[in-house]
């Protein structure tokens, strides 16, 4: 772990990664205070083309979490920069949201629905059937086809929803033509991201949630690699892939030193999970919770992740708590948390069966 402390500068995803949705997720602010106080070099590469650097500095100091508008970079301005280098002064009929529109003009890309150089498809909350066969038709009169990124879901408070590979799979299905790609993994974007961020690949590290983005595209760019599991690819997935990231921890915030975060006041309630199969909590038969061993699990990794967030969210000590739970309380959270599969159960677990007497 000290060596991946060692690099002089990061690339983070954001979205399942320091936020899910509007919630800020544990450990996150005092991350990047750790990367502030260590003069790290640092940059969010994120594959959401929704928002401009600007509004995602916004969303996160209403999270209360201040980062320069400098340490962002999105799928939208790599895609602008790839249109306006194939093509100066190119057309496009874009399906998407206000950050890639904008990045599009800055670039001088007209936007325009009649005979456009290419179609342009990123995340839209107003992706609809008519935008669909609009797409379709000028694709099959000979636009180019072009996605923001490969994303087939993203995570949000809710739970995972469709991103900007499922929306782009019905327009290559009725044309017959593939898009092609711009964001993570494609090397267009890390090479930018690198450049912006200063530093030789061989002295930089990539932290991400996903599996088929973020952590093969640090392995093909030569980075250090670190999978957290507050997002979208569980520990059982990652084992599917033939490929692996280096590091493996819960979340962000057990990257800085445990020294750094005890003074911040922020307690992880566990210890690093450096291997993929470490430190896990399970439930035993009689209700009762221990580390290690091999009693039957109740639930899944899920289970596991979950009661380790909750309990070190509090800042309490898991056997202080543990004690004041009886057996058949825990057996009946057991059977109960076989429903929260999403990180928004957190939430409802803490108020119901661990601090129900707290808030905030």
């Amino acid at each position: 772990m000290d060596q991946f402390r060692n690099k002089s500068g990061y690339i983070c995803d954001m979205d399942g990664v320091i936020y899910h949705g509007n919630r800020l997720l544990p450990g996150a602010k005092e991350f990047v205070e750790w990367l502030y106080r260590e003069k790290k070099k640092f940059l969010f590469l994120t594959n959401n083309s929704g928002k401009t650097p600007r509004e995602l500095q916004d969303k996160l100091a209403r999270m209360g979490l201040e980062v320069d508008e400098q340490h962002f970079y999105t799928s939208a301005l790599a895609t602008a920069e790839f249109i306006a280098a194939q093509m100066p002064g190119a057309k496009a009929y874009v399906i998407g949201e206000p950050g890639l529109y904008n990045a599009l003009y800055d670039r001088g890309i007209t936007l325009s629905d009649i005979n456009p150089d290419y179609v342009v498809m990123g995340e839209s909350p107003n992706y609809n059937y008519d935008a669909i066969c609009k797409a379709v038709h000028l694709v099959q009169k000979g636009a180019r086809f072009i996605g923001c990124n490969s994303d087939l879901t993203g995570p949000t408070e809710e739970g995972l929803v469709p991103s900007c590979r499922a929306l782009v799979a019905p327009i290559e299905m009725a044309t017959g033509q593939q898009a092609y790609f711009i964001g993570k993994p494609n090397p267009l974007m890390m090479r930018t991201g690198l450049k912006l961020l200063g530093v030789h690949s061989q002295d930089a590290a990539i932290i991400g949630d996903r599996m088929d983005t973020d952590i093969v595209a640090g392995i093909e760019s030569g980075l250090d690699t670190l999978l957290v599991l507050s997002g979208v690819t569980t520990r059982e997935e990652m084992e599917r892939f033939p490929y692996r990231p280096r590091l493996i921890l819960n979340g962000v915030g057990e990257i800085p030193p445990a020294q750094f975060m005890k003074a911040s006041g922020y307690s992880r309630g566990f210890q690093f999970l450096e291997k993929p199969v470490q430190n896990k909590i399970r439930l035993s038969q009689g209700g009762g919770a221990r580390g290690g061993g091999s009693p039957p699990r109740v639930g899944s990794n899920a289970l596991n992740a979950l009661l380790g967030k909750a309990f070190s969210e509090r800042s309490e000590d898991f056997c202080t708590a543990q004690r004041r739970k009886s057996n058949g309380i825990f057996q009946a959270v057991g059977k109960v948390l076989g429903l929260f599969r999403q990180p928004e159960s957190l939430w409802i677990f803490q108020r119901l069966f661990i601090f129900p007497g707290k808030q905030g």
